[in-house]
C-alpha cells in the first residue's frame, strides 16, 4: 500500500483537499494549525459524483 501526503489549499475560509478520486472540504477554527486539526466536519465529492459527510473526531 502507498502513503502520500497530500497539503491542501485555503478557499476562503475552507481548507479544500483534491485528489484523482476525491475532493475533501473541511472548515478549520481562525488561525488553526492544519497539522493539530481535530474533531473536524469534512465534506467529501467523490468520482461517481456521490456527495458524502463525515465528522472525525480525534480521541486524546
Amino acid at each position: 500500500m502507498s502513503h502520500s501526503t497530500t497539503s491542501g489549499s485555503w478557499d476562503g475560509p475552507w481548507c479544500r483537499v483534491q485528489t484523482e478520486q476525491f475532493g475533501a472540504a473541511f472548515l478549520p477554527n481562525a488561525g488553526e494549525d492544519l497539522g493539530a486539526v481535530d474533531n473536524v466536519d469534512v465534506f467529501v465529492d467523490l468520482k461517481d459524483g456521490s456527495r458524502w459527510s463525515a465528522t472525525i473526531i480525534t480521541l486524546a
